[in-house]
């Protein structure tokens, strides 16, 4: 039967486990953070959603303009 000590004390695991990982990772980058690139200024990047959809929406257009074949399988050309 588990007991409120055995909770505490996976708890207890997990948090140091974390706090190592956080730390750890802190370190990293303030160590590499001199080497990085500068990133670039906020409105230089496309918007991320839009070109996910222009993607789809090129894919669709490939697809439907392509009339499927004797099985129904649409087969680009």
């Amino acid at each position: 039967m588990a007991t409120d000590g055995s909770a505490r004390r996976v708890l207890s695991v997990a948090m140091s486990i974390s706090a190592m990982l956080d730390l750890t990772g802190t370190t990293v980058f303030r160590l590499v953070r001199p080497v990085l690139p500068d990133p670039p200024p906020p409105g230089s990047r496309p918007d991320p959603f839009r070109a996910a959809t222009d993607m789809i929406m090129a894919a669709h257009r490939e697809v439907v303009v392509h009339p499927p074949d004797e099985s129904g399988v649409t087969i680009p050309e």
